[in-house]
């Protein structure tokens, strides 16, 4: 989609090119067959395989990013603040989300919750003191969690996060 653009609350997201990307900063993609996302807007980017295709979020879910292939991949900013209540009232287990560290960075894992309906797997993270939501939703195979191959995937994209 030329000039993607998404809007969530009052903030866009853009989809603009690597090459503007903060020099000291390296979003380059190291896997041939995977892209990049840069959002200059609130200063991330990261990269998913090829297969994943970008749109805006048309689900009225506050998203500023769907990426569809295999499952979703939802990414979203909450307008309130980071704060440990903040990731209590998400929780659907009525767990508090358990600290992840993938890469350089720490994200809260927010899992499943009960009730025998589809649940994603939500990352969340401290972006400048909001919380930035990377959630994998689907496939869901056997059961109401995210198929093995996407549990394993998640790691993987979450390692290339990038705040600049």
């Amino acid at each position: 989609m030329k000039g993607m653009l998404g809007l969530f609350g009052v903030a866009l997201i853009s989809c603009l090119p690597q090459a503007s990307v903060s020099k000291t900063l390296s979003c380059a993609s190291e896997k041939p067959d995977w892209k990049v996302y840069v959002d200059h807007t609130h200063g991330f980017c990261f990269q998913y395989p090829a297969a994943y295709k970008p749109e805006p979020d048309t689900t009225k879910r506050h998203g500023i990013l769907v990426i569809v292939a295999e499952g979703e991949i939802f990414i979203w900013l909450d307008k309130r603040p980071f704060k440990e209540e903040r990731l209590e009232e998400l929780s659907r287990s009525g767990n508090p989300a358990v600290p992840q560290k993938i890469g350089k960075l720490t994200f809260y894992y927010n899992g499943p919750g009960g009730g025998g309906v589809d649940y994603s797997d939500d990352y969340l993270f401290d972006l400048r003191g909001r919380i930035l939501h990377i959630e994998f939703d689907g496939p869901y195979i056997h059961d109401n969690h995210p198929s093995d191959g996407i549990k394993k995937f998640e790691p993987e994209l979450l390692a290339t996060f990038r705040t600049f």
